[in-house]
């Protein structure tokens, strides 16, 4: 009980690295922050006008999955987070880029279906539809250079790991256009670190 009440505090914290005696020189350290309103994984994060916001995820209790679509910002000031919007629809374990004021999420699973749609949401919470992948994928990975976001592998359906895949794609950020790349040398790959 002990390990999971802890576990269960740490899912529910966010930690960042923060900068401690910057006159001093003194080095870095983590900080703990207000913990999120909800326990929370795989949910798309990025900063936004220097503001972090955290969209969707999945909250786990008594063994349940329970897919989640709130969009929150952390306030630094208050040391609180705050419920701006909601997704569009349930979200979490898909890739996700934040660029230009606006966090774009990709894919991912709702709960029922793993999703081939893209989403576009900024500080309003409000989400648009911004583009579509030709297949959906979950369990993906993925990383903004530039303009673009660089989607790596992940599966057809969370549910059936048997349909991984090593696709490599680029997704334009200003316009939408999706360009598929070679394959991923190494085979099929999940949630790798790009």
């Amino acid at each position: 009980p002990r390990l999971r009440k802890a576990k269960a505090a740490w899912w529910r914290s966010l930690l960042l690295l923060g900068s401690v005696g910057a006159a001093s020189g003194a080095g870095r350290l983590w900080e703990a922050l207000a913990p999120l309103p909800a326990g929370n994984a795989g949910c798309a994060c990025g900063v936004l006008h220097d503001r972090l916001v955290v969209a969707g995820g999945t909250e786990v209790t008594g063994g349940v999955r329970r897919p989640l679509d709130a969009v929150v910002v952390y306030s630094s000031a208050q040391d609180r987070w705050r419920q701006i919007g909601r997704l569009p629809r349930r979200f979490y374990y898909g890739a996700f880029a934040a660029h230009d004021g606006t966090l774009f999420i990709v894919g991912g699973d709702d709960g029922i279906l793993t999703r081939s749609d893209i989403w576009a949401v900024d500080l309003s919470g409000a989400g648009k539809k911004f583009a579509e992948l030709r297949r959906p994928v979950g369990y993906t990975s993925s990383v903004r250079m530039g303009g673009d976001c660089y989607i790596l592998g992940g599966t057809r359906d969370v549910r059936d790991l048997s349909r991984l895949t090593a696709e490599f794609l680029r997704l334009n950020l200003t316009n939408g256009a999706i360009e598929t790349l070679p394959d991923f040398p190494g085979g099929p790959v999940i949630q790798s670190s790009l």
